[in-house]
């Protein structure tokens, strides 16, 4: 496949014409190297780091390298001197760049790439990504996921599911809270779950989008996490 190298300029020129601390990332990944790896060298934050090189990813100026979380410089790139380019596009390129790491990052270019910086729980990432279609099966794999872990964790006969796993949940304590309301909100939350999210996507083949399989995911991720800090307070 051809390569465009005055678009890969171009981009190059936006991406780190107005972030210098964009351009070191850039750089630093001149050979193979882990977006935790570019935050170390550089001082920066580790998340700002895998936003940065996945959005050059997306530009051509960079592409993964093995392990998830690894970039190296495209051809095009490493045939080009960047701090070069920068001064034939009129753009300064500072002996020190600032830190704009703690710049609010705004668009999220590559969710499935960021599991790890996410903190996902490892079994919803084996059980539910990568994504594809049909996006709803995904969905519906996380809450059977959550289900598998409360029940296993709270020792439950695998004649257990849905609501009678919530409902055992309940009967151990785990969801007890010094508030009254704040119990029975636990109690209806995971409830809801099942009722919900896990028959929804078993009875039905109605399709959903990514996006909404993603929101759909990450909020089974978060009740198998908010479970088991649950179990953990009230010593279960």
């Amino acid at each position: 496949m051809s390569v465009d190298r005055g678009v890969i300029r171009n981009n190059l020129v936006d991406v780190c014409g107005g972030s210098p601390k964009k351009a070191e990332i850039l750089k630093a990944v001149r050979k193979s190297k882990s977006y935790k790896d570019v935050a170390k060298q550089i001082k920066a934050d580790s998340t700002y780091c895998s936003s940065a090189l996945n959005e050059m990813a997306t530009l051509g100026l960079v592409e993964p390298a093995g392990r998830r979380g690894v970039f190296r410089q495209t051809l095009a790139v490493r045939k080009m001197d960047i701090d070069v380019e920068m001064r034939k596009a009129g753009r300064k390129v500072p002996a020190t760049a600032p830190d704009d790491s703690s710049l609010r990052i705004v668009k999220v270019l590559d969710v499935e790439g960021s599991l790890d910086i996410l903190d996902v729980d490892p079994e919803i990432i084996r059980d539910c990504f990568p994504l594809r279609k049909p996006f709803r099966t995904h969905a519906g794999e996380a809450y059977l996921t959550l289900e598998n872990v409360i029940r296993r964790e709270l020792g439950l006969p695998d004649t257990t599911y849905g609501v009678d796993v919530a409902g055992a949940a309940k009967d151990r304590g785990v969801f007890k809270r010094t508030v009254q309301s704040e119990t029975g909100g636990l109690i209806q939350l995971y409830n809801s779950a099942f009722l919900w999210y896990r028959n929804i996507f078993h009875h039905k083949k109605d399709e959903i989008s990514k996006e909404e399989a993603l929101k759909v995911i990450f909020h089974a991720d978060y009740l198998i996490k908010l479970f088991r800090k649950q179990k953990e307070l009230n010593g279960v």
